[in-house]
């Protein structure tokens, strides 16, 4: 099928992909950079009852781009400024923190998202103590009172869960689990042996009681 002649199913199949992707690069630990090389996507689209805003829909892909650590580049070798597709692509990029560029030259765009992730800050504030829903969505907008400064920052996220403590319940799982064999044992206190080499010093609370010897197999 030739997506060019259907703009619709175009969209679909380009937001699509982009979720996709997204998904796939969000299993990534870590701050991560997507160049997308394109034509462009819209932000409005002609529909027989009227025009259709698909600026929500590209704002909420940013968001989820946001979620994952994404910032989302843009490369339109178009060279065609001022069109619908064009709009679209500033959109996800700046609701990402990030940019596009009208251009063809790959080595540029690379070198200057390089030069992006050496200059980078993080701001941490609290919103308010009212509970969202998860994945509400939520625009934020930073200025600076500065002359001349030009700030490029996420401009959407998605409301991550907050859940009440719920009463009563049991302690976390440990973080971690210790298997080794008892190198020595004193009062509430004993040091474990590894068997990477490693030595762990337990200590037991006041009223534990620990039936254990020297050179016995535990886990703690």
């Amino acid at each position: 099928m030739d997506l060019r002649a259907d703009p619709v199913e175009r969209f679909k199949t380009v937001y699509s992909a982009l979720d996709s992707m997204g998904q796939e690069m969000a299993r990534f630990p870590g701050p991560k950079q997507l160049l997308w090389i394109t034509n462009g996507v819209p932000s409005s689209m002609k529909m027989v009852q009227g025009w259709m805003d698909l600026k929500p829909r590209l704002f909420q892909l940013a968001a989820q781009f946001n979620r994952g650590d994404i910032a989302v580049y843009t490369l339109d070798p178009s060279l065609i400024l001022g069109t619908l597709n064009r709009d679209g692509l500033e959109v996800l990029t700046a609701a990402t923190g990030c940019r596009g560029f009208n251009s063809s030259d790959l080595k540029m765009a690379l070198t200057q998202m390089g030069t992006d992730t050496a200059a980078t800050y993080l701001l941490d504030y609290n919103r308010s103590q009212l509970k969202k829903p998860e994945g509400a969505f939520h625009t934020v907008h930073l200025t600076s009172n500065r002359k001349g400064v030009r700030l490029v920052s996420q401009q959407v996220y998605l409301a991550a869960a907050i859940h009440a403590p719920a009463k009563g319940a049991l302690p976390p799982e440990p973080a971690f689990t210790f298997v080794g064999s008892v190198q020595s044992i004193t009062g509430q206190s004993m040091v474990l042996k590894l068997d990477d080499a490693r030595f762990v010093v337990i200590d037991f609370g006041r009223n534990a009681k620990v039936n254990l010897s020297m050179r016995d197999r535990a886990s703690v």
